[in-house]
């Protein structure tokens, strides 16, 4: 598990590059909708990360 602080008044999308930049190997992401970026999900798809929205 790994957890990044930033600012509450940044937008959860602007952390995922480093999220993503440092994910350890897995199969599944838990993320809400914020997280739903094309480039990001891209990131992930070449990772073989699927997303899985949290919040339906």
């Amino acid at each position: 598990m790994r957890l990044l602080l930033i600012a509450g008044n940044v937008s959860d999308i602007v952390g995922a590059g480093e999220l993503l930049k440092d994910l350890p190997e897995a199969s599944y992401l838990l993320a809400d909708k914020r997280y739903d970026a094309h480039w990001f999900r891209e990131g992930l798809r070449q990772r073989r990360v699927k997303l899985c929205d949290a919040f339906g």
